[in-house]
């Protein structure tokens, strides 16, 4: 009896130590796929430790804008908020920081407790600077400057949904923005030339080193000003001048009554820098009585002065024409003078535009220029800004075809930083 209750006593001992060992063995078998997995997904596996996203410590040196001469501190951080603006960054400077924003697409991944990792897509992640002005050394026997960026602050972004329980959101770390062509556009900006750097860059401190060898290692644009100056045709920032309207025009003299008057949009674009400097401009709309009404040009030329203040010649052609025969298209060869100037957070530009067609229609059409077929003359009138607003008013004469047309233009749009 005592032999079959030890026997019973063994066989229990036995069942319980197998139900113990045989997990710890690996023979209990797969556990069950993570909550949400797509079927067909293999079976979790043992635990492994889950990875935190990637931080970026806060005062950390981000990058460095530069270097570029000594000069007023002033003159600098507004050459960097310039610079930055172009990556696109936005960029505020108090008077002795200045404080960037970027804006950039990271990568979004899931990782769940058993070591899968899924990609979910891209979100779009921010990050913060401060930039301040420090000394990066020697070149050429001359005391160079650059600007720091230090990290401000990096917010964690929002995902799309939450990540199922037992998993954890990952992201990227928000891409530093190309800051050798910031630093190659503020030096463009501050009139040195490759040659004076490169040479010499050994002499820099070893943290600017690094930026400077980048710089060096590129292709530097055209100088400001130039006729390869890549900001001629779409002039970016602080070079940028022009406007967008709306308007409308009557018809005040005894001319060709075809066209009493029109409406439509005007779109002007040019460069406020000295040396070369192009000008564009846009209209499309419809002409009174009946037509649609088109206009496309472009003009070329030299302008003296600064970006406050400065006055083109230039030449051009353009296209204009009202359909359904009010006003024939045709082809002219235009003179431009062109003026601008700033005063305080205001811009006004004025221009006289005499034209030269080969259509009989259009010969002598402008009757304050007898030996002009066609003239232009306007002045506008707009605060500073960039984008879609009420904001600007303009007056502009077209005579054509003996007519005098008087259009007044309201802004819906300020071109002066919209090149950015």
């Amino acid at each position: 009896m005592k032999i079959r209750v030890k026997r019973s006593l063994l066989l229990v001992l036995g069942a319980i130590a197998s139900l113990l060992l045989v997990p710890a063995m690996g023979l209990a078998g797969p556990r069950p796929a993570p909550p949400g997995a797509k079927p067909g997904t293999p079976a979790a596996t043992d635990p492994v430790p889950v990875a935190p996203p990637p931080v970026v410590a806060v005062g950390t040196v981000a990058g460095i804008v530069g270097p570029l001469p000594q000069q007023d501190p002033a003159a600098i951080r507004k050459l960097a908020v310039a610079a930055l603006a172009r990556l696109p960054a936005t960029a505020v400077d108090d008077g002795d920081t200045i404080h960037v924003a970027y804006v950039g697409s990271v990568r979004h991944r899931v990782r769940y407790s058993d070591g899968r990792v899924v990609d979910v897509g891209a979100v779009q992640a921010s990050a913060g600077w401060s930039a301040t002005i420090v000394s990066a050394g020697i070149v050429g026997k001359t005391s160079w400057v650059a600007m720091r960026l230090v990290t401000e602050y990096v917010p964690p972004p929002e995902p799309p949904s939450p990540a199922p329980a037992g998993a954890v959101d990952e992201f990227d770390a928000v891409p530093t923005p190309d800051l050798a062509a910031a630093s190659i556009w503020m030096l463009r900006e501050a009139k040195v030339d490759k040659a004076t750097l490169c040479p010499n860059h050994p002499d820099l401190t070893d943290e600017i080193r690094p930026t400077a060898d980048a710089v060096c290692a590129r292709d530097w644009p055209a100088a400001a000003g130039s006729l390869f100056d890549p900001d001629l045709l779409t002039p970016k920032g602080d070079t940028g001048l022009g406007f967008g309207s709306a308007y409308v025009g009557g018809n005040f003299s005894g001319g060709q009554q075809k066209l009493a008057g029109d409406l439509g949009v005007h779109i002007l674009s040019a460069s406020r820098q000295q040396g070369w400097t192009a000008t564009l401009r846009l209209e499309f709309g419809g002409g009174l009585p009946l037509g649609f009404s088109y206009g496309l040009a472009g003009f070329l030329g030299a302008q003296v002065g600064n970006a406050r203040h400065g006055l083109a010649v230039q030449g051009g052609l353009s296209v204009t024409g009202v359909t359904e025969s009010v006003l024939p298209g045709t082809l002219l060869m235009s003179a431009r003078a062109q003026g601008h100037t700033t005063l305080g957070k205001y811009d006004t530009i004025a221009w006289f535009e005499p034209s030269w067609s080969a259509s009989s229609d259009r010969r002598n059409g402008s009757p304050t220029l007898g030996w002009a077929d066609e003239l232009r003359a306007g002045v506008w009138f707009s605060g500073d800004g960039d984008g879609f607003r009420w904001n600007g008013l303009g007056l502009e004469l077209w005579e054509t075809q003996r007519a005098r047309i008087v259009q007044v233009h309201i802004g819906i749009a300020t071109l002066f930083s919209l090149f950015r």
